[in-house]
Parts: structure tokens; sequence; C-alpha cells
């Protein structure tokens, strides 16, 4: 993500998706409950969560948390 994209859409000033550690996506037909459980069992996972409002899911390589 690009600096300019990554302040429109409210992201911090060292937002891993300035880096390409990060991506935000949405699965058509997945329970999010299912897909947090997935994410939740990938080692290679650090950051994860969900949006319910927007309907997607962040994750990124680093520290292992969720918010």
């Amino acid at each position: 993500r690009w600096p300019l994209e990554n302040l429109r859409k409210g992201g911090k000033k060292k937002s891993y998706h300035l880096s390409c550690r990060a991506v935000d996506f949405s699965v058509r037909g997945g329970k999010p409950s299912e897909i947090k459980r997935f994410l939740r069992s990938m080692s290679a996972v650090g950051g994860y969560s969900y949006y319910p409002r927007q309907n997607f899911f962040h994750i990124d390589n680093g520290p292992r948390r969720t918010w």
C-alpha cells in the first residue's frame, strides 16, 4: 500500500502495509469464525483481525497478536 492510500484508509504511520508485510482480504462464502480459526492455526501469520462492518480480514507477519 502506498503512503497516501494508507493515510486515506486510516492506517498507522508505521503500518505493515507500507513495507508489504500485511494484506487485507475477504472470502466469499466463508464464515468469519472458520477463517479466524484457520488464521490462528497458521504459524506464519503474526497479527490478524476481522472487520465485520467492512467484511474483510487483515493479516501481517509482525508479532503474534489479534485485535
